[in-house]
């Protein structure tokens, strides 16, 4: 009821909206994104940020904003927050109004920019409307005076600085995951190899014993055989059948591509 009261005060219902959404799981951003083409990701997210950002700076700047413009950012990071950070100032009477425009304003541009940036990173989008609504509850407090103008900058970077060292623990975290997945496939695939070496090895003793006893009985009539192999192995099954065709041992070989595995018969 007490945050419903300063919504009210405010004369905006958006803080209302996004408090909803974030016990919602943000519905707003999450079902409709469900539905994305997968080639939405072919195009670079800079090129689908910049006309919302260009849009929501050009409303920034028209007169309605002038008495807050040089106290606090729309977005965080345009100008760092140097600029503003010792303002000690509360909310006269006249920024009080420009605030409830420029709530109405900050839930629009970063909820747009959030929705987009779900289609690459959902966790990312999930920190972008945190922040929105850390800043929107702010934003009150300043209207209510009670806080200053700095203290919101304070409370905004300092969030800022939270999601970007956790957003640098994911990126880390996802470096040792695939360093860890290319350690196991490349282990894999040694043992794999090991295993055709020592395949291929009893196979050539297997087809030097069947040359023998074909040597022995010119009238034989050619058999074949049929083995399967691993795709990525198949080069190395294929130049080992070409060198056994080479050296006499067996008559001919053709592989066919079966799906994951090729199969190989071998003619002898």
């Amino acid at each position: 009821m007490q945050k419903m009261a300063m919504v009210d005060r405010l004369g905006v219902s958006c803080l209302a909206k996004v408090c909803a959404m974030k016990n919602k799981l943000f519905k707003r951003i999450l079902v409709p994104c469900l539905y994305l083409p997968l080639c939405a990701c072919l195009v670079p997210i800079e090129q689908k940020l910049a006309p919302i950002q260009q849009e929501c700076e050009r409303q920034w700047l028209t007169p309605a904003f002038d008495p807050i413009r040089d106290k606090v950012e729309l977005l965080p990071g345009a100008q760092g927050a140097a600029a503003y950070l010792f303002n000690q100032q509360k909310a006269t009477s006249a920024e009080k109004t420009a605030i409830k425009e420029m709530a109405v304003l900050l839930d629009n541009c970063q909820g747009q920019l959030a929705a987009v940036t779900y289609q690459y990173d959902s966790r990312q989008a999930l920190r972008e409307n945190t922040q929105k609504v850390a800043d929107l509850e702010n934003l009150m407090q300043v209207h209510d005076g009670k806080i200053s103008w700095g203290e919101f900058t304070h409370r905004r970077y300092a969030l800022v600085a939270e999601h970007q060292a956790a957003e640098q623990q994911e990126r880390e975290q996802r470096r040792r995951e695939h360093e860890a997945r290319q350690r196991e496939r490349k282990a894999e695939q040694t043992q794999k190899r090991e295993a055709a070496r020592e395949h291929m090895a009893e196979l050539q003793s297997h087809y030097q014993g069947l040359a023998i006893l074909r040597r022995r009985n010119a009238n034989t009539l050619p058999l074949i055989e049929r083995w399967k192999v691993d795709s990525r192995l198949l080069k190395d099954y294929k130049a080992f059948f070409h060198n056994l065709r080479k050296d006499g041992y067996i008559i001919d070989y053709k592989c066919k591509n079966k799906g994951a595995e090729y199969e190989c018969a071998v003619y002898y």
